[in-house]
């Protein structure tokens, strides 16, 4: 028996790193969340990825919700201005995501 896919996003977005967030460093409604960081393909006419998205999970780990979490790595031409590439957590619960386009590591902070 095969399922379906438990989420889909547009071709050529690539995801190259996810990150399952359970540490209680983040607000609350951060808790049981996923955080997908989307590369982002450059030649089309209309970029897409650059982004972070997160997905929000129910107790059971299915997916109820998701959202754009990181979505500014564009200039005003639409050129892309970042490129994320992956998202981990520190053993005290930071958020980190990497960015090959600029060459830096974020600290992601919600408060």
């Amino acid at each position: 028996m095969t399922e379906g896919p438990a989420y889909t996003f547009t071709a050529h977005m690539v995801p190259l790193g996810l990150s399952c967030y359970q540490k209680i460093i983040f607000p609350k409604r951060y808790h049981h969340s996923v955080f997908i960081a989307f590369h982002g393909l450059w030649n089309r006419s209309i970029p897409i990825g650059y982004k972070v998205t997160r997905l929000k999970l129910d107790s059971m780990g299915n997916i109820i919700s998701h959202e754009d979490f990181i979505n500014v790595w564009f200039n005003k031409d639409c050129s892309p201005s970042g490129s994320p590439v992956d998202i981990k957590y520190s053993p005290e619960g930071d958020l980190y995501l990497v960015d090959d386009f600029l060459g830096v590591v974020y600290k992601l902070n919600t408060h």
